[in-house]
């Protein structure tokens, strides 16, 4: 789905892929103005779309939503084995009446939001992830030495002061995370950015679109029919189109099969070929290799293109291609490696690849959490950050006092428990600032109502309220195991009342530092 698509006069609207439905932005504006990518689809009528997985590409906006319906109900379905998504920094939005993602969503390195007016559930067996899965994806480039982290939108370089966010955001009247729905905001993998550096190791970037010709590039590990897309890799490609793919045979250390074509520049990715096609060599038999004086190996291939039922299309007679490793391009360019995490390790304020993102929630009548929380992070980096917020909410444990907690949102602690946080937040929502985190207070009434029996404990546990925080007689609320991470100041404003209802400290903004 490419750009903004409206859908009207239709009770229902049914969406479905044999491999993936992958979500992709339009430049907005000129190339002298754009500093977006976006994209939507909305209609009238129930919407349904089923695939193997659904993600936008990188740094795409996009959005899929019901409007003027107030039964409307968006329902995403999964089908076969997800593979790797080579995308980041992508934001997906999925806004209805009613939604019942029992798929996989994607969006690595990104944000995942799903708004329901009603009743949003995640279904068994359902996936919703911004982890990149351990991948290496390529972002942007570097400018000035590696000093300036960019992202090339047309002529306009989009200048990137930090990685993007790892963020889950789940809103709903009624938010329902059933057993065995899984919410991965783990971190690990980067992202790589590339510099040309034009001097002794060439006068020209030979992986640019404008030099490389009919040179191709292939990774092992794709071979689903379809590339991935990125909008600067792909700046000035005339030789490829969705599909396309090669089947190439005799190449050491490549298993015989069928690999998506790329622009070359992905040649810079860590066990990536370039393929090029050299005439004269109609009709190779299967396996065979024919090397060049320059080392080059010219094996046995041929052109394929993979079509919509999923099939390949492909070319009659076998050919020759050119076949070596994509470090080889680096014998005849000077290509300057960035990592993010490497670039802004030292940048305070930012959320680095290695870091878990963050899982948000809002409810208003109820919320269920029988699913699992993955939030995995390389050492000594930031674990997952959790907001829960209601109207009113209380954190009930088995054999407590439930007395005077009608009308409130209630959650069992051994559920909150069990999400593993490194950091728990009930009552509002936060967001980075510069020098730390800022929590918006939502709530008007936190209360925990539990027993030591069933303590609420984690590394980090922060109750914020408008009116009202109340810890009840004999409840227990304990910070336990270890705070990964680093620390950070936090601004807030709230109001505790003690269990005796005689002492409240009212503060608008209180700052906490070095937790």
């Amino acid at each position: 789905l490419e750009g903004n698509i409206a859908l009207r006069g239709f009770g229902a609207v049914n969406l479905v892929s044999k491999g993936d439905i992958r979500l992709k932005g339009a430049l907005q504006g000129t190339d002298f103005t754009a500093q977006t990518l976006e994209g939507s689809l909305a209609t009238g009528g129930n919407l349904t779309l089923q695939a193997d997985q659904i993600y936008p590409t990188t740094l795409s906006q996009f959005s899929l939503a019901i409007k003027d319906n107030p039964a409307g109900v968006l329902s995403i379905f999964g089908g076969d084995t997800p593979s790797p998504v080579l995308s980041a920094g992508g934001k997906l939005s999925v806004s209805a009446p009613n939604i019942v993602q029992q798929g996989v969503l994607k969006a690595p390195f990104g944000e995942i939001a799903l708004q329901a007016e009603d009743t949003l559930t995640l279904g068994d067996g359902s996936v919703t992830s911004v982890s990149a899965d351990g991948q290496i994806i390529p972002f942007g480039k570097t400018d000035l030495s590696g000093s300036e982290y960019t992202y090339a939108l047309g002529v306009r370089n989009l200048v990137l002061d930090a990685p993007p966010e790892k963020r889950v955001r789940l809103d709903g009247k009624t938010v329902n995370v059933t057993e065995n729905a899984v919410i991965d905001v783990s971190g690990g993998g980067d992202l790589y950015a590339y510099e040309f550096i034009p001097g002794p190791g060439g006068s020209k970037d030979v992986l640019d679109a404008a030099n490389a010709g009919d040179t191709f590039a292939i990774l092992p590990g794709l071979t689903s029919g379809f590339a991935p897309y990125d909008h600067q890799y792909y700046l000035g490609n005339k030789g490829i189109k969705p599909g396309d793919s090669v089947y190439l045979s005799g190449v050491e250390g490549l298993p015989a099969g069928v690999y998506s074509l790329m622009p070359a520049r992905y040649g810079l990715l860590p066990g990536a070929f370039l393929v090029k096609p050299v005439s004269g060599y109609q009709d190779m038999s299967a396996g065979q290799q024919v090397r060049q004086p320059d080392g080059t190996m010219i094996v046995s291939g041929y052109r394929a293109s993979a079509t919509l039922d999923g099939s390949l299309v492909q070319d009659a007679r076998t050919s020759g291609f050119a076949v070596r490793p994509g470090a080889a391009a680096r014998a005849q360019s000077e290509y300057l490696d960035t990592r993010a995490s490497e670039l802004f390790a030292n940048q305070e304020g930012v959320q680095l690849p290695g870091d878990a993102g963050s899982l948000s929630i809002a409810a208003i009548q109820s919320l269920t959490l029988d699913g699992a929380l993955k939030g995995d992070h390389a050492a000594g980096r930031n674990g997952a950050a959790v907001d829960i917020t209601a109207a009113r909410l209380a954190v009930v444990g088995a054999g407590a006092d439930l007395s005077g907690l009608e009308g409130f949102m209630q959650l069992d602690v051994s559920r909150l428990n069990r999400l593993g946080a490194a950091s728990l937040l009930l009552g509002g929502t936060r967001s980075p600032t510069e020098k730390g985190v800022e929590v918006r207070v939502s709530a008007q009434q936190v209360v925990v109502a539990n027993t030591p029996d069933s303590a609420l404990s984690g590394p980090e546990i922060l109750l914020v309220a408008t009116d009202e925080v109340k810890v009840k007689a004999g409840s227990v609320v304990e910070g336990k195991g270890a705070y990964s991470g680093t620390p950070k100041d936090i601004t807030i404003g709230f109001k505790i009342t003690d269990t005796n209802n005689d002492s409240i400290i009212d503060k608008a903004d209180t700052n906490y530092g070095d937790r």
